[in-house]
C-alpha cells in the first residue's frame, strides 16, 4: 500500500516494479533472457537471434498481472485475483 501513495497509476507501479524490484516480464524464447520492456526483448532478438518483428506489436504477448502491494506476479489472472484475496 505504501507505493499507492507514491505512485499514481497501474503503469507507474509496473515501471517502479521492473526498474526497482527486478520484474522484467518479457521473457525471450530462444535463450530465455527476460527484459523490462518489449522492444528491449525484440532488440535482442533481432540482433543476437537474427529474428525480424515485421509486425511486433500485432502479436501478442501473455499479459504479466502484477500485485501493487507486494510484486507477485502471474500471467494467469484467476491465480493473480487469488492471490490478492489473500
Amino acid at each position: 500500500r505504501l507505493l499507492n501513495r507514491h505512485l499514481k497509476n497501474h503503469s507507474q507501479v509496473k515501471r517502479y516494479l521492473c526498474t526497482f524490484c527486478g520484474v522484467r516480464p518479457f521473457q525471450c524464447d530462444q535463450c530465455e533472457k527476460a527484459f523490462t520492456q518489449r522492444c528491449s526483448l525484440e532488440s535482442h532478438e533481432r540482433k543476437v537471434h537474427g529474428l525480424s518483428h515485421k509486425f511486433g506489436y500485432k502479436t501478442r504477448r501473455n499479459k504479466l498481472y502484477v500485485c501493487e502491494d507486494c510484486g507477485h506476479t502471474s500471467i494467469d489472472p484467476a491465480n493473480h485475483y487469488g492471490h490478492i484475496k489473500v
